[in-house]
């Protein structure tokens, strides 16, 4: 049987780590969102540089072939690689947002137990009561 005081406790500490999983899950995606951020910064300077490299070769009308073949393996590259980081970025805060959600769920569930199990206990006490009444 749970006591009033210590059910005023387990409420109190969910008030506070259910706020902060939240919080957590929120930082989550905010890194995500930076790190997505950051991939497509620089999957740009790459872009920008294999673009600056493709115009410096075709000036040199010996190593135009090169050139292009060059720019286009690493725009490739860096496309590859930025998908790269953001679908790791991605499963990373999926991954952290499920774990958060199976936190909060299992918390919930423990405190919904010890709720019904008060709970029954005041139903049995009011109906102790009204047996006592009775006689």
């Amino acid at each position: 049987m749970v006591s009033e005081e210590e059910l005023l406790d387990i409420i109190d500490r969910l008030r506070v780590s259910v706020p902060e999983d939240i919080r957590e899950a929120r930082q989550l995606i905010q890194q995500r969102d930076g790190i997505m951020e950051e991939a497509l910064v620089q999957a740009k300077k790459i872009t920008g540089a294999a673009e600056e490299e493709f115009k410096a070769r075709l000036r040199e009308s010996e190593l135009v072939r090169a050139a292009q073949a060059s720019a286009h393996q690493i725009l490739s590259e860096s496309e590859r690689k930025a998908e790269t980081v953001l679908a790791d970025a991605e499963r990373v805060a999926r991954t952290r947002k499920e774990d958060a959600d199976g936190y909060t769920l299992e918390v919930l569930r423990k405190l919904d137990e010890q709720l019904s199990a008060f709970l029954a206990s005041v139903r049995k006490g009011i109906e102790a009561l009204g047996e006592g009444k009775k006689r």
